[in-house]
């Protein structure tokens, strides 16, 4: 069965990890583990772009939330688009397109034969060098070699899934 319960805590968890992220929280939670202030540099979400694969309602929650922040949300979906709370609606055929300007990317679609591998090799090398991938879909969405293999180079920073964050 499909129910929407979780998709305020899944888009809140989505928050945190991308502000844990951009602001390099665990640089402060080590300082404040050794009782000593220690400032450091760090990027805001706010004016941030986010593409959201999936606009059901766990991408509709994400996108609110990425919006209060102040940033601009791309929402990818297959249908057209009704009254979802995003800056701009693409196709996953478009997806291409946006991918260059995303600083952060959700993925929150069903696995389906259209999703299995979506994020290949093609798909990361879009993407902007420090973009932030956080996947809380189901299955094989992502090509896990693909991803590794790109670890070394730095052309992936972080990836986040909702079962090994």
């Amino acid at each position: 069965t499909r129910s929407d319960i979780h998709s305020i805590p899944i888009a809140e968890y989505i928050m945190r990890a991308a502000l844990d992220y951009r602001e390099q929280a665990q640089r402060w939670r080590a300082a404040q583990a050794e009782r000593r202030w220690a400032y450091h540099e760090w990027d805001e979400v706010c004016g941030t772009t986010w593409v959201v694969v999936g606009m059901g309602s766990i991408g509709a929650e994400v996108a609110v939330r990425a919006r209060a922040f102040g940033a601009r949300v791309i929402g990818v979906r297959r249908r057209p688009p009704s009254d979802e709370p995003v800056d701009e609606m693409v196709t996953p055929e478009e997806l291409h397109r946006v991918l260059p300007e995303a600083d952060i990317v959700i993925l929150a679609v069903p696995l389906s034969e259209e999703t299995r591998g979506l994020v290949d090799g093609a798909f990361l090398d879009l993407l902007p060098p420090g973009a932030l991938v956080v996947n809380v879909s189901r299955g094989p969405i992502v090509d896990t070699d693909a991803l590794v293999e790109r670890v070394p180079s730095g052309a992936v920073r972080c990836a986040l899934d909702s079962v090994n964050p």
